[in-house]
């Protein structure tokens, strides 16, 4: 005998019997209580437990005797009754012992009172898909054992008084209650008629808000052990910042497809402590903004859903959420994360392992946005599905995102900024310039000078007639100050009275209210020869060598080389009786 211990074939043969198992749910099949797959070790044996296990649920799966249109069967001591779509429009008489119940997709339209009054080990009910239009007052009475109630999809609304106060209170131990996608004239959440429900863990509710209700009913308050909170139909059109006030205890929150695209661009969709919430969804709700400070002060928050919307601008706040495993921000128009954002996801991802989804977006790959590519690449571990990112490339081409590495060098590569370079090479060119210009201004500054000053006077409006058809004078002195007397007393009495030559002094012969520079340009110009008395002051004095290097410039430039100017160096011993 060949003896099958692997633990592979064992585990292959279960998920098959799971399989095969699960074509039977019509009949409740999909409760099987399988044992675990470790407890058996031989594969015969195993075989074995399949086949006893179907011939148990086969041939236990009757017409029951109350009703031959519904199904009545028992998996391990768990007795089900399944009236599903046989177009009942009233509660059958059932057994007392079962356990779990299925009238979905009937004609129901009331339950009246006592109608389960001996059903007290009854545990779950499913009422969805009917007719109902309202409840009684005792419609529920018996069923203290009851944990899940679905009254999903009828005609159930507060606006016709469809629960009346008081309704759920026989409901003791009921853990699930769901009871959307109802009338939308009602509000369920609005009026305190689940108060009574002290042991209710996840409710699931539609929402119309109204001027009459702006937030949740203050019963919310007394659930202490509610968790989970979802909407079916749902308004928010009045969403205030104290819709939740009474819901502190919650840890999931499922406000999806609630037309809330304005209200929290600037608002929190709670303004109370969220200290215990660690998933929300706000996906289908035409978000273009969120509020900054829309997570603070949820330091246990792991799950975020904000796919389906069309935000473009991630500015909000996550820098505090520290336990953030999962962040959903697929089918938006993101383009990028800001540096901020970037810093912040990956001081989250090295603490809770954080996982973002960004399928669907508008990633942009051009070079304003390659810091943000570049960070991809190197937290490319964080994106699930990156493999199927697409981006718009810079030629407005879509493309495909992955591999990043090509994509970044490429951009890096289209990208490189020259600017620096460009700026340094420009600004030494500028600054040689300078200096060349300067060389040759300062080598060149009396030959400028001289140009300019000439430029000048030859625009100048009155002009002397020169005495001689040439020049106005035969000398132009030039002295300091200090040597007057030298010049009174010896140079003018020798040179004009005894010579007769007619010279330009200038404290006599300067044109009054002329500029000093133009009148000595203009008298060495008009004067045949100049004569420069050299001495130690005429050497420190700015005009005198002015006039020194001017007479030079026109001697180079107007006189054709011809030498026009004298030096005297001047003594205290020397003595100037004529220089011609």
């Amino acid at each position: 005998m060949i003896s099958y211990n692997n633990s592979n074939i064992a585990v292959r043969c279960h998920a098959a019997f799971e399989q095969f198992g699960s074509k039977f749910n019509l009949f409740g099949f999909g409760r099987v209580k399988i044992l675990p797959v470790i407890m058996i070790n031989n594969i015969f044996l195993y075989m074995l437990f399949i086949l006893t296990t179907l011939f148990v649920q086969t041939t236990s799966s009757l017409r029951c005797h109350f009703d031959r249109q519904c199904i009545c069967y028992n998996i391990i001591e768990v007795q089900y009754v399944n009236c599903s779509k046989i177009n009942i429009t009233t509660i059958p008489t059932l057994p007392s012992t079962t356990n779990i119940l299925n009238l979905n997709f009937n004609l129901i339209v009331l339950i009246s009172n006592g109608s389960f009054h001996n059903l007290n080990h009854l545990l779950e009910l499913d009422l969805s898909w009917n007719k109902l239009e309202r409840l009684e007052l005792g419609s529920f009475t018996g069923l203290v054992n009851l944990q899940k109630l679905t009254l999903e999809h009828n005609n159930l609304s507060l606006k016709w008084k469809s629960f009346p106060l008081g309704v759920f209170a026989p409901l003791k131990s009921l853990r699930h209650l769901k009871a959307k996608y109802n009338d939308r004239d009602g509000f369920l959440a609005c009026k305190n008629v689940i108060t009574n429900l002290k042991q209710l863990e996840s409710v699931e509710i539609d929402i119309e808000e109204s001027e009459d209700c702006p937030e949740m009913a203050s019963g919310f308050s007394k659930l202490t052990n509610l968790k989970s909170f979802r909407t079916g139909y749902c308004d928010f059109t009045l969403f205030g910042p104290h819709t939740f006030k009474y819901m502190t205890y919650l840890q999931f929150v499922d406000i999806s497809w609630c037309r809330i695209s304005v209200v929290l661009a600037s608002n929190r969709y709670s303004k109370q402590s969220a200290k215990r919430l660690e998933y929300i969804d706000l996906s289908f709700n035409v978000i273009h903004k969120l509020h900054f400070s829309i997570f603070d002060d949820h330091p246990k928050l792991k799950t975020i859903n904000l796919s389906d919307n069309i935000l473009s601008d991630i500015s909000f706040d996550i820098s505090t959420l520290r336990s953030l495993e999962m962040l959903n921000l697929s089918h938006n128009n993101i383009q990028a994360f800001s540096k901020e954002w970037m810093n912040d996801i990956s001081n989250i991802a090295r603490g809770s392992g954080l996982k973002i989804d960004l399928s669907k977006n508008d990633v942009q790959c051009g070079c304003n946005k390659l810091p943000f590519i570049q960070w991809m690449l190197e937290n490319r571990h964080i994106f699930i599905g990156i493999e199927t990112y697409r981006c718009n490339w810079m030629n407005n081409s879509v493309i495909t995102i992955y591999p990043l590495r090509p994509i970044v060098l490429q951009l890096e590569k289209e990208c490189a900024s020259y600017t620096v370079l460009i700026a340094c090479i420009t600004s030494g060119i500028a600054f040689a310039c300078v200096v060349l210009v300067g060389g040759l201004g300062y080598r060149y500054r009396w030959r400028l000078r001289y140009i300019y000053h000439m430029t000048r006077s030859k625009y100048k409006r009155y002009r002397p007639i020169l005495d001689d058809g040439h020049y106005t004078f035969d000398a132009f002195i030039s002295y300091s100050d200090e040597e007057q007397d030298f010049l009174f007393k010896d140079i003018i009495p020798n040179l004009e009275q005894k010579e007769s030559l007619k010279l330009c002094i200038h404290q006599r012969d300067f044109l009054p209210g002329e500029d000093i520079t133009q009148n000595i340009t203009n008298a060495i110009h008009k004067s045949r020869k100049t004569v420069c008395i050299i001495t130690r002051s005429f050497l420190d004095s700015y005009y005198c060598m002015f006039e020194f290097n001017m007479a030079r410039m026109e001697s180079i430039y107007s006189r054709g080389g011809q030498n026009i100017y004298f030096s005297y160096s001047l003594n205290r011993f020397v003595q100037v009786n004529c220089l011609w």
